[in-house]
């Protein structure tokens, strides 16, 4: 079953997202922000499959959930360190 906190965040995160990719455009791409836009990927994925969990292939879409915020922390480590060694 879908919780609507759930969705809530999903959404959020979205707006957030088109925002930041709208002010930073196409400095996103340079490689300093590579690991930071495949973290913010993998945080929307995760949302997404958080939502999607509700529905279909419970267990799943829950180690999916779990592993995207994994991935996405080390990929923000990943670029904070590249930060600090710039």
């Amino acid at each position: 079953m879908i919780q609507d906190n759930e969705l809530i965040t999903l959404l959020l995160s979205l707006i957030v997202t088109i925002f930041f990719v709208i002010i930073i455009g196409k400095k996103l791409f340079f490689y300093k922000f590579f690991w930071f836009s495949i973290g913010i990927l993998f945080i929307i994925i995760s949302q997404a499959a958080t939502v999607i969990e509700g529905f279909y292939f419970e267990s799943f879409f829950n180690f999916l959930e779990h592993f995207g915020y994994v991935i996405a922390s080390v990929c923000f480590i990943v670029y904070f360190r590249n930060l600090s060694n710039a």
